[in-house]
């Protein structure tokens, strides 16, 4: 754009703001330069008006934009466009505000205030900001990384471009955003360059920090520690399947003597550890721990029995059944096992049956008692000297049997 294809009209000035003081350049006082360009280099050329009112006509080329910083009450901008139409800017006293031109032809802008106005304006090529990174709308997951890159092309006069959000590009929260550079030049001619991005929720992975259990047995009491974690350093939920009952989660376990992971049968122990997820970070695939629980230990004692006259009459039968049972981590102890069912066997032949009834055997804890009395026989009594009696064990117990003498 040169001096011959743009005029700024002071002639114009005058006829169309009666009212406004208008001084040529160079002269005490606000001046209105006729060639806007020169106004780039020094913002010195002011115009002022006694009546809140200055108009200004120009022929301008497509690409430029012009600069009005008013100084005044309430300034309002007033654009008369070369196709006839008309636009208005309401303006704050002390701020820029700038008109893009965006077909070349004659422009008329009228400046008002409630009151005196001052003002300064530049015209020209504006800078433009050039983003390479971010571009075409990538996809980042949140919390990423991005190092933006931009560059700042000059118009009409040495400009700076200064992004919106200093460091890398945000990415902090999900959804669609923009990253934001201004370009400004030393007549405060700008704009705005925007580059659209999406954040979306980052993946996570899980793993369990403890190992499977091993030797797990039904009725530890102090129960199992199943613990996991998660890349993104979200709490993660334990859970057992409800499918594989020989497990459940302790909600008061968890540290160094109590373990999170009760052995309620023996059986398959499906451990599940999951995380939800939040606004950062999707939820996470479930992983499984699996392991197995084992019955308990058991003990069986036969006592001493009589045959009885010839095997008529009734032989006692008597055996002491223990449980394994724990009083501390890793400190087991054998314990009575009453209401379970005993049965006694000569030369393989069930004699009887008993349940077992908790009494004093001499021991701490006490025993299990179970005692029947049944004639053997004629036979069985001139044949063996011994009896056997077996405990058949149970879901969560091992079965035991004993050998006992007969005299």
């Amino acid at each position: 754009m040169t001096g011959s294809t743009r005029r700024l009209l002071a002639a114009a000035v005058l006829a169309l703001a009666p009212l406004a003081v208008v001084s040529p350049a160079g002269a005490a006082g606000p001046a209105l330069s006729t060639i806007c360009a020169s106004l780039h280099a020094s913002e010195a050329n002011t115009l002022a008006s006694t009546s809140g009112s200055i108009t200004i006509t120009g022929d301008f080329a497509a690409g430029e934009q012009v600069r009005f910083t008013p100084t005044g009450t309430s300034p309002k901008v007033q654009t008369h466009y070369p196709n006839g139409a008309n636009g208005t800017v309401l303006g704050v006293s002390g701020q820029p505000t700038r008109i893009p031109i965006a077909d070349s032809g004659t422009y008329q802008f009228a400046i008002t205030t409630t009151g005196p106005l001052s003002l300064t304006l530049a015209c020209g090529i504006p800078p433009q900001a050039v983003i390479t990174t971010p571009s075409g709308n990538p996809t980042y997951t949140a919390n990423q990384v991005v190092t933006p890159a931009f560059s700042c092309v000059a118009g009409t006069s040495t400009a700076t471009c200064t992004p919106e959000h200093v460091g890398p590009v945000d990415t902090s929260t999900v959804g669609d955003h923009y990253y934001v550079v201004t370009a400004t030049d030393s007549a405060d001619l700008q704009t705005v360059a925007a580059a659209a991005y999406t954040v979306v929720k980052a993946p996570q992975t899980l793993h369990f920090t403890t190992p499977a259990p091993a030797d797990a047995i039904v009725g530890f009491r102090y129960d199992y520690e199943v613990d996991a974690a998660s890349s993104s350093g979200l709490p993660v939920t334990i859970t057992a399947d409800p499918t594989t009952p020989a497990c459940q989660i302790n909600p008061f376990g968890g540290g160094p003597i109590y373990g999170n992971v009760t052995a309620v049968h023996a059986g398959t122990c499906r451990i599940f550890a999951d995380q939800a997820g939040d606004d950062q970070y999707e939820a996470a695939p479930r992983i499984t721990m699996t392991f197995q629980i084992a019955r308990e230990l058991t003990t069986l004692d036969a006592a001493k029995a009589s045959k009885g006259v010839l095997g008529i009459s009734g032989t006692t039968f008597s055996a002491d059944l223990h449980r394994r049972g724990w009083f501390g981590p890793g400190y087991g102890a054998m314990f009575a096992f009453p209401g379970q069912t005993v049965r006694f066997y000569v030369g393989g032949k069930l004699i009887c049956s008993a349940v077992t009834v908790q009494k004093d055997d001499g021991t701490f804890f006490g025993g299990g008692i179970a005692t029947c009395k049944a004639p053997i026989g004629v036979q069985a009594a001139l044949k063996y000297n011994s009896y056997t009696a077996v405990y058949g064990g149970s879901q969560d117990y091992l079965p035991s049997t004993a050998v006992g003498k007969l005299q």
